[in-house]
């Protein structure tokens, strides 16, 4: 996600002239370099590269051990009989 705010930045130093891109001098070398590139790699990584990592898989195995204590948490508390501390 941060390739996509850089790109996104970038973008606008682009659009309003800013710093070093107030002297791009080629209007395709300015966005093929500075603008697409971003956007490309970001794309790259959400197809290609994220799955390849891992990383996706790490994140809904991390959420499905959460939601499965969670679950676990609430049968214990609220379903079990003779629960310490449990005020009938």
């Amino acid at each position: 996600m941060w390739l996509v705010y850089f790109g996104l930045a970038v973008l606008a130093a682009w659009y309003f002239e800013l710093g070093f891109f107030a002297d791009m001098s080629g209007f395709w070398t300015a966005v093929w370099i500075d603008v697409i590139t971003p956007f490309a790699l970001a794309l790259l990584w959400f197809e290609w590269g994220e799955g390849a990592s891992g990383w996706d898989k790490r994140t809904l195995r991390k959420k499905a051990d959460a939601e499965q204590a969670r679950q676990e948490r609430i049968r214990r508390q609220f379903f079990e009989k003779n629960t310490p501390g449990r005020v009938r």
